[in-house]
């Protein structure tokens, strides 16, 4: 036999949330399951018919069945509507907007203070470029030939050919 106070349902019920007819209407029912009060008895005290009084006991017994189904663990998934993922896209682009703002800010400060960085490669050129305006990209002349570099003239110092 188990030891201590058996619990008593009308202890129970008064301290559920709600209010009072349903807490009495709640008590009486678990009177009438327990044997403590008949359906005839506990209907007139709510001042029901039996039938009416069957059917609310009935959906009371659902409702906490339903209640103690298993359920998945976890948060439920939220059902969102297609305002809130409008607004939820809208938020996004609203914070892509702000980082490219932010870069564009940034790139206009770096141009300001450090023109030297974004020009520096306009002062060199390729290879391969057109040496002036009249010649075809790709520095080769009009005839096909390959440009030779022009001769230098002799200065009076110059040793390269003296034998002595």
């Amino acid at each position: 036999m188990a030891r201590g106070r058996p619990p008593e349902p009308a202890g129970i019920v008064a301290g559920l949330a709600g209010s009072a007819g349903a807490r009495q209407r709640l008590d009486l029912m678990l009177q009438t399951l327990t044997g403590k009060a008949s359906i005839p008895e506990a209907a007139g005290q709510l001042g029901l018919g039996r039938s009416r009084f069957c059917l609310l006991r009935r959906q009371a017994l659902q409702a906490a069945v339903d209640a103690l189904e298993p359920q998945a663990r976890g948060r439920p998934p939220t059902q969102s509507t297609p305002e809130e993922q409008e607004i939820a896209m809208l938020q996004e682009q609203v914070q892509a907007l702000k980082i490219d703002l932010k870069a564009a800010q940034i790139r206009e400060k770096l141009a300001l203070l450090m023109p030297h960085v974004l020009h520096r490669n306009q002062g060199r050129r390729k290879k391969n470029a057109a040496a002036g305006p009249n010649r075809p990209a790709g520095g080769r002349r009009h005839s096909g030939a390959a440009a030779r570099p022009t001769p230098r003239p002799h200065a009076a110092g110059d040793r390269s050919g003296d034998a002595g």
